[in-house]
Formats: C-alpha cells, structure tokens, sequence
C-alpha cells in the first residue's frame, strides 16, 4: 500500500477515533464540559494532536452531528429497503427510529446535548431532510391509497414530537420494544386509509 493511502487511513482513522471521544465526553459530562482538552484527554492525545485533524471545537461538533446522522442512516436504510408498501416503511421507520436509540445511547445523548446548545440552530437542515424523508413516505401511502387523507406537515411534526418522547423514554431506561411496539400500533390507527385491514 503506498504510504500517502496509508497516511491517508491512519488520518482517517483518528479522526473517528477522535469523534467517539467527544461523544463520549458530551454524553457523560455535557456539552458545556466538553472542552478540547478533555476530549483530547479521554482520546489519549495530546491537544495539538486533537487541533491537527480539527481547526477548533466548532468543527469537531459538526463531525459528532454527522457522525450520529449517518449512524442513523446506516441503522434504518437497510430495514427500510426491506420494505414493499409506505405503511411498512412507516412500521419501519418508527421501530427502527427506537431501535437505533436504544442501541446507540451516548450517540443520541451526545446530539441531544449538541442541538440543544450551541449548534442547534446551525443544524436545522438536517431535521428538514429527516422530515422531507417522512413526508415522502406518508405522501406515497396517500397517493396508493393505504393512507388517509391528511396534513403530512402536521402529521410528520406529531411523529417527530412522538419520537422525541421515544428517545426520553429509553434514555431514562425503559425499555424499548414494548414503546415502539406501541407507536407503530398508534401511528398505522392514525394514517390508514378506511379501506386498508389487516397486517
């Protein structure tokens, strides 16, 4: 392998090593602790290593933000392409949604502490394409008939908001299937059309 690609994998390979580090140190102790020197601390590094691969700790919390935003993505996706109906893709997308909370709880706890501070406003874009991901959905159950008629903006607001519950609950402890078992139970009552029966 020459060295530039192996350069090129090491670089790479701290970097995450270095993001991990400050979702730990922000689920743990908080966005407002988690200063560069002890990210750099809990890394094992220096902090001139931890400013080489990141030019100040603004970029880093981005690097947490998509970290955990294509953690999601690489959770869901795969369940989802399993999916022949938007009423399953719905089922999915809110079992799945739980599922990813319970598996990766310092993740969330990290994105958590992150939008509800300092970069919250900076981040509203990626909310919006979680949401247009929805709104595809619930618009294609409308369009084949599975879904009622309805306020796809309202009605993605009210999963969201649903969701968001989902994530207190099993971040305080509870448990996760029986709480997603639930919503999926609440939100196919909610949507299906008069016509559709059944599983």
């Amino acid at each position: 392998m020459p060295s530039d690609a192996t350069d090129s994998f090491i670089h790479i390979a701290r970097r995450n090593q270095l993001v991990e580090c400050a979702i730990e140190v922000i689920a743990e102790d908080g966005l407002a602790q988690a200063s560069t020197v002890r990210i750099a601390r809990r890394a094992k590094v220096s902090r001139g290593v931890l400013t080489y691969h990141f030019h100040d700790r603004a970029e880093l919390l981005d690097q947490v933000i998509t970290r955990v935003y294509d953690l999601g993505v690489e959770f869901i996706q795969p369940l989802m392409a399993e999916t022949e109906s938007p009423r399953d893709a719905l089922r999915v997308f809110l079992s799945g949604s739980v599922s990813l909370y319970a598996a990766y709880p310092q993740h969330l706890a990290a994105l958590t502490e992150i939008f509800a501070g300092e970069r919250g406003r900076d981040n509203a874009q990626r909310h919006r394409q979680e949401e247009s991901d929805l709104a595809e959905i619930l618009r294609a159950g409308q369009d084949q008939g599975q879904f009622r008629q309805f306020d796809v903006a309202v009605m993605c607001e009210t999963i969201r908001r649903a969701l968001d519950g989902a994530l207190k609950h099993v971040s305080g402890g509870g448990a996760a299937e029986p709480y997603a078992a639930e919503l999926v139970t609440i939100f196919d009552a909610a949507t299906r059309s008069e016509g559709t029966h059944g599983s």
